[in-house]
């Protein structure tokens, strides 16, 4: 009950300064520039090329991103800023394969589960980073005795969530789920043929 009140406390500040920022002036022009965008949008030369010439290339950067994001290696409860910008990584990947997953010749939904479960996992124990954060620094006030026995809860929590993790991350980094992924992906069977028997010569 102490915590929830708290928390409370915390939430009706956060939501004070949420609609400061909401009627602040920087907030006004982003959204005055975004609506003159919608009213007369602008696109590269590259826009009036057909997407379905372009889909390797457009997914291909954040792909390699993220496959090659140190996060992956890391301690996740040690390192929380890496594991935070693994976790946009595989937020930004995932939409982009939800953007083009009609173009590609099989069906991409359970690599996109994959994807969304690891996001959430992170998440999860990123709201937990920040929980602690907020005990530590006694914005959520409780008595030290509360202090220690919350603290303990999180942490077990945030073993469990790496335990599930460790078990999801490998199965999506196996070398046989990335090179199914990328042949899914492509619009182009014929391209990797032809990389394939280059390379051999």
């Amino acid at each position: 009950d102490a915590l929830k009140k708290a928390i409370g406390r915390e939430r009706k500040r956060a939501a004070t300064d949420m609609k400061q920022f909401l009627r602040s002036s920087t907030y006004l022009k982003f959204i005055s520039r975004l609506q003159g965008w919608d009213r007369k949008p602008k696109f590269h030369h590259s826009a009036s090329q057909p997407i379905d010439d372009w889909v390797d290339e457009l997914i291909t950067p954040y792909l390699s991103a993220l496959w090659l994001h140190p996060g992956w290696h890391l301690d996740p409860i040690s390192h929380s800023i890496e594991l935070h910008s693994l976790r946009s990584k595989i937020r930004r990947t995932r939409y982009m394969l939800e953007n083009i997953k009609t173009r590609c010749r099989s069906d991409l939904d359970i690599h996109l589960r994959q994807f969304r479960r690891l996001q959430e996992l992170l998440g999860d124990l990123h709201d937990l980073h920040v929980f602690d954060h907020l005990i530590n620094e006694s914005r959520i006030r409780i008595s030290e005795k509360q202090k220690n026995h919350v603290l303990h809860a999180s942490h077990q929590q945030q073993k469990q969530i790496v335990s599930l993790w460790d078990f999801h991350s490998r199965r999506l980094l196996r070398l046989s789920t990335r090179r199914v992924l990328s042949r899914r992906i492509s619009t182009h069977p014929t391209k990797y043929l032809h990389v394939r028997v280059t390379s051999t010569e």
